[in-house]
């Protein structure tokens, strides 16, 4: 239903115009058109024999008497959704014979991100009661039209991963959940003790799924057959020196043959204070560090190849990136979790927990936890807040 005012001209030649629904964006659009009107039609009955823009209003059910390939109709009311719906049921053609005027553009951009329909599963790693189980740790599903949320799985989970046949979903206390596709749990398996993983990767050519152990500094490495760890991969030798971690690493993902890691420090430093932060690149088979491919991040998480292009947040200061210098959007809040469904990004945001790291680095710290949807063309955003969370640490949109 949409076009530019040279479009519309285009379409009107020839025609008879008829617009729906009176008043100002009547005037806004006759400005722009080679012709000025026949008449205006509006559902209102108060509006019936009232002129505007020198044309007279009638009913809608005007419509029904004309020869449909004689005019065409341009709407004019913030309304458009439920004319459209309206005029389809008269038998009107959206585009052949009917649309909206460009003059309500910025409408249509907003009724994209609200008309907008999607499943969100995400997961939190909040401790919980299991006599309060709507709260706290595990996994959720969310419906952003409805708003309805449910826990799904209680626990403290981090990382979660869709493969071809199965869905992964880390969680502290037990290991990792294998689940059907239907999220109903398979079977579980266990992790070291004490490695506080996080996120998980899978590679589909080789069967193996990659996770991240943060007390280790190290990348777990498990067949997905039996699963049986096969590898792990450390970033230094600095923790078997020390006796604890100092790499912080979080995340991770798989493109091709190489294994992409997010960490808070490469030198292994950050517990002081350094933040030399960023995404590492491991080759898979020799299992050897190709370099940093992401650098000076403050609390890096969540990298994802997204339309071809490694996308990343850099929670601390709230921005979420796609490849070296395109900025996405940017939040005050620390942000953790990136999904994209084919036309809009969603970004996790927890409850901030480091205020005295970011004063004097920002004039807004926002305490709110939640999911931002992202119309990364327009930059606009809509926050759905979940207060009852803290911790929101990866979102996904299923495949199937």
């Amino acid at each position: 239903m949409w076009f530019n005012w040279e479009e519309v001209n285009k379409l009107i030649q020839k025609k008879r115009v008829v617009f729906f629904g009176r008043g100002d964006w009547v005037d806004k659009t006759v400005n722009y058109l080679a012709s000025t009107g026949d008449y205006i039609v509006d559902n209102n009955e108060y509006e019936h024999g009232q002129g505007e823009s020198g044309l007279v209003t009638y009913s809608p059910e005007k419509l029904r008497t004309e020869n449909f390939d004689q005019i065409y109709i341009i709407i004019t009311t913030t309304g458009f959704l439920e004319v459209q719906e309206q005029l389809c049921g008269y038998g009107f053609i959206p585009g052949e014979h009917f649309c909206v005027t460009p003059a309500l553009k910025n409408f249509h951009t907003i009724s994209r991100i609200n008309e907008h329909e999607q499943i969100i599963y995400l997961t939190c790693s909040d401790h919980y009661l299991e006599k309060n189980w709507q709260r706290g740790g595990g996994l959720y599903r969310f419906d952003i039209q409805s708003r309805e949320m449910k826990k799904l799985i209680n626990g403290l989970c981090h990382g979660i991963i869709e493969t071809k046949d199965s869905i992964y979903l880390v969680d502290d206390k037990v290991g990792i959940r294998v689940l059907e596709k239907d999220l109903n749990q398979r079977t579980t398996f266990q992790l070291p003790l004490k490695s506080r993983p996080h996120g998980i990767a899978y590679c589909p050519q080789r069967e193996l799924i990659f996770i991240n152990f943060s007390e280790r500094d190290s990348v777990g490495i498990y067949d997905t057959y039996n699963y049986t760890q096969v590898d792990e991969i450390f970033i230094s030798d600095k923790r078997e020196k020390i006796g604890i971690s100092q790499h912080h690493v979080n995340d991770l993902c798989v493109f091709n043959d190489s294994l992409y890691v997010s960490m808070f420090s490469f030198s292994g430093n950050w517990k002081i204070g350094m933040f030399d932060g960023g995404i590492l690149e491991f080759d898979i088979d020799s299992r050897k560090l190709l370099g940093p491919v992401v650098s000076n991040l403050w609390m890096p998480h969540s990298p994802k190849i997204i339309n071809g292009i490694l996308s990343y947040c850099d929670s601390m200061p709230g921005r979420v990136y796609a490849g070296t210098h395109r900025l996405i959007i940017e939040f005050n809040g620390f942000v953790r979790g990136i999904a994209h469904d084919g036309e809009f990004y969603y970004i996790g945001q927890s409850m901030h927990r480091y205020i005295d790291r970011r004063l004097g680095t920002t004039n807004n710290i926002s305490l709110d936890a939640g999911i931002f949807i992202v119309d990364d063309v327009n930059k606009m955003t809509k926050f759905f807040a979940m207060p009852h969370l803290t911790n929101i640490d990866t979102v996904m949109c299923l495949e199937n």
